[in-house]
């Protein structure tokens, strides 16, 4: 009798699955993948802390703008700087920074460091022209960077340089009239050059131009150049009430203040009388004081206040007064010189 022979039930051997070793093959090769990704930083890990959240360039730019009003003119160029970082492309970004970075110059002590912080300013209008060659507004700016690099107290060895500033800043100011000729700072930063070159007949016509524009009066720097022009004719009363209009503008700028304070003492210098002198002087010493003022709440140590509040009253014959001021002047002085030097002792 034939009997089939018995099924291995338990004794089964293995059988490879094509199908499985596929799977196996293809899950492998996917985690290979996934830890490349992690390590290149593609995939991110689970519960990993969230970066924070990046400040966008506006941000940076309105805080510039605040501190710049307020005075605090380091803080300004900082914010203006991180927001060329985020930005590095953006024209109008680095000419504003190169004017901040100018009229921060007025509010430094010494000569070597109003050269550096004026030759960083024009490294920020070189960017701006090397990225908007024919725009109006950025060569009109490099044109008052360049003419506060024209100092003849910056350079008094080498005139040569002096004339060479105020030279290429003639041939911007023009470069930017040429591309927008009803550009208001353009015609101010030229007039301001005029003045510097000695051409008062020719700055008195480009001024006229841009007071006539209608966003003259928001522009302190319309005001300013236009009294630094009047204060150059001898019309002392005319450029006090443009120095006020530039001061309503940027309330927290000293040396403002300290051109309406000299002004004023002129004009008592001239007067005959001294009783009638007098008001004219204590109108002098309070611009004076303000800036004494002002120059505490922004944490400015400088003697300059208190050298021209010293210079008044000497002209008044009060002597110890004027000395009491040199002093505080040269405290000043030292205490500036200390934050600039922490390691240094000042005698």
């Amino acid at each position: 009798m034939n009997v089939p022979p018995r099924r291995p039930l338990f004794n089964r051997k293995p059988q490879s699955n094509i199908y499985r070793m596929f799977l196996w093959i293809v899950m492998l090769l996917g985690g290979i993948w996934m830890l490349q990704q992690i390590n290149t930083g593609e995939i991110k890990p689970l519960f990993q802390a969230t970066p924070l959240p990046t400040r966008s360039v506006d941000s940076y730019l309105m805080e510039g703008d605040a501190y710049f009003s307020a005075g605090n003119v380091n803080k300004a160029i900082s914010s203006y700087q991180e927001a060329g970082r985020a930005n590095p492309n953006d024209a109008q970004l680095w000419v504003e920074l190169a004017r901040i970075q100018t009229y921060s110059s007025a509010f430094l002590i010494t000569n070597p460091e109003k050269k550096a912080r004026l030759l960083e300013a024009l490294d920020s209008a070189n960017k701006a022209v090397e990225l908007a060659s024919e725009d109006s507004n950025v060569h009109a700016i490099r044109a008052f960077v360049l003419d506060w690099n024209a100092n003849r107290n910056l350079y008094p060895d080498d005139l040569q340089q002096v004339q060479r500033f105020l030279n290429e800043a003639e041939q911007d100011a023009l470069l930017a009239l040429q591309f927008e000729s009803t550009n208001t700072l353009a015609l101010a930063y030229y007039a301001e050059i005029l003045i510097d070159q000695q051409k008062w007949n020719q700055a008195e016509l480009y001024m006229q131009q841009a007071l006539a524009r209608p966003d003259a009066d928001q522009l302190m720097d319309v005001h300013r150049i236009n009294a630094y022009l009047l204060e150059t004719l001898g019309q002392y009363n005319l450029a006090i009430t443009e120095y006020e209009k530039a001061i309503t503008l940027e309330p927290n700028f000293t040396f403002l203040y300290l051109r309406a304070g000299a002004n004023y003492r002129r004009l008592a210098f001239e007067i005959q009388n001294p009783d009638a002198a007098l008001p004219v002087y204590e109108k002098s010493l309070e611009y004076f004081d303000r800036a004494v003022d002002i120059n505490k709440q922004i944490g400015v140590n400088d003697p300059g206040p208190h050298l021209s509040i010293a210079r008044t009253y000497s002209q008044l014959g009060e002597f110890f007064a004027a000395a009491r001021n040199v002093r505080s002047s040269w405290r000043r002085r030292r205490r500036c010189l200390a934050s600039a030097f922490p390691a240094r002792t000042c005698r």
